[in-house]
């Protein structure tokens, strides 16, 4: 292999080592995503199942995009391997496999890219308006599913309501606001600072509930917001790792094909010498 050659083996190694990093940290930042959902996600759930993006569901989509970021980042590092392995051996057929399973991956990317920016449009558009519909049927019965899973999303992301309840309160709207069990309460308990499954509900008629402020209850923070506050960060995350390994990739399928290239040259040049020396 001449010069060009072994800067191009080179090359491939050093993109595939970036290429590894870059899923190591797509890794961490599905698991931190996954980790962020809090200890209830599987109680909020259902509330999330309820509001739609397009034709999927809120509450797929947010499991799909950690479980996407660990997948691909546990894939990206394999491929590195494979990679590595490939410039390093010169082996043809670990670079033929290396380059398809890179351009497979890019178009894949791309599709992944355009769905979360159509997805991130939707969001913005929607989302808000569905959970405003969403918390008129709060009744505050535990034993409804729906209200359930609003208490715990209280209880996961320390809000209250849709937006904040000291912009204005979204209950005034709710099936809740007209049960006579609600007493003098103008909020939930599960809104409470401190609040727990155990003992939320005996906040009613406390002054968390009757008379809250910033210091007792999550009145200055909405749901929506909180929820967007913490997916945003992780999301960006998601975006700008998935852009510099399809600039990564790009470079490196060039890369395996230009050693590819120059292998086969090399084969083409031990024949003929060897053709030269037959004839000699």
């Amino acid at each position: 292999m001449n010069l060009l050659g072994r800067v191009g083996m080179v090359f491939l190694v050093v993109i595939n080592i970036f290429f590894m990093i870059a899923g190591i940290a797509l890794l961490i930042g599905g698991a931190i995503m996954n980790e962020k959902g809090g200890a209830y996600a599987a109680q909020y759930m259902p509330l999330l199942e309820n509001i739609s993006i397009g034709s999927f569901k809120m509450g797929s989509l947010v499991k799909a995009l950690a479980g996407f970021g660990v997948s691909l980042g546990l894939f990206a590092v394999v491929v590195a391997i494979i990679g590595i392995a490939g410039a390093i051996t010169r082996m043809r057929l670990l670079l033929i496999i290396y380059g398809a399973i890179i351009i497979i991956i890019l178009l894949l990317e791309f599709v992944a890219l355009g769905g979360w920016f159509t997805f991130k449009h939707e969001m913005v558009a929607s989302i808000k308006d569905q959970m405003l519909n969403l918390i008129q049927r709060y009744d505050g019965n535990a034993a409804n599913q729906l209200t359930r899973a609003w208490n715990f999303l209280f209880l996961t992301f320390h809000c209250c309501g849709v937006n904040p309840v000291i912009l204005g309160n979204d209950f005034v709207s709710s099936i809740w606001w007209l049960n006579p069990l609600r007493g003098q309460s103008i909020i939930p308990g599960h809104c409470c600072v401190g609040a727990d499954p155990n003992t939320a509900d005996f906040n009613i008629n406390q002054i968390c509930t009757i008379n809250p402020s910033t210091v007792t209850a999550y009145i200055d923070r909405g749901c929506y917001n909180e929820m967007s506050n913490i997916m945003n960060p992780y999301s960006s995350t998601f975006i700008a790792t998935g852009v510099v390994l399809v600039i990564i990739e790009i470079i490196a399928v060039i890369a395996a094909f230009g050693i590819l290239g120059q292998l086969k040259n090399d084969v083409e040049y031990e024949v003929n010498e060897k053709k030269r020396d037959r004839t000699a």
